[in-house]
């Protein structure tokens, strides 16, 4: 089984590798909100038919998750939790385009990103939103930045 191998998670179909990302993200938000629910998806990677993705879809390591039922206090937790685990993700405000408000990442490190998702997980290293205009990111960060490997290294889990 690989990295890049197609599994589900949160209803949408996602490679192996930001599944796992996402897993220890939905524990780590869990276990500081057990009220948090299970993260569903309301997009996932190998996905074309979305056009306010301009791509960022189309290959590995990406997803959006819906936010909407969530008080601002575990939005935070939850967005913490994806950039602890290594995803570079910002929340979408409504206000930022033509979309819902969701959690929108990409898996920093993941082999085969679409050029647009390199794009972004680079604007996020610089601390910006990866929009057109790449404005400053306005959400909390943690300390260090990591990828999910230095994350599990840090965590005593073998690579």
């Amino acid at each position: 089984m690989g990295d890049l191998d197609r599994v589900r998670f949160g209803g949408k179909v996602v490679d192996r590798r930001t599944s796992e990302m996402l897993a220890e993200a939905e524990r780590i938000a869990q276990a500081e909100d057990p009220s948090i629910d299970d993260f569903h998806l309301t997009q996932g990677c190998f996905h074309t038919g979305v056009a306010a993705s301009a791509g960022t879809h189309s290959g590995p390591g990406a997803f959006d998750m819906y936010s909407g039922g969530y008080t601002s206090e575990q939005k935070e937790i939850i967005g913490m939790a994806l950039r602890k685990v290594g995803f570079a993700s910002w929340r979408r405000r409504e206000s930022q385009g033509p979309w819902k408000e969701h959690w929108h990442g990409i898996a920093m490190d993941t082999e085969g990103l679409p050029p647009v998702a390199a794009r972004q997980v680079q604007s996020y290293l610089n601390g910006r939103t990866g929009l057109v205009g790449n404005r400053e990111d306005p959400d909390p960060r943690p300390k260090e930045i990591k990828t999910w490997e230095e994350y599990q290294e840090d965590k005593g889990v073998e690579t």
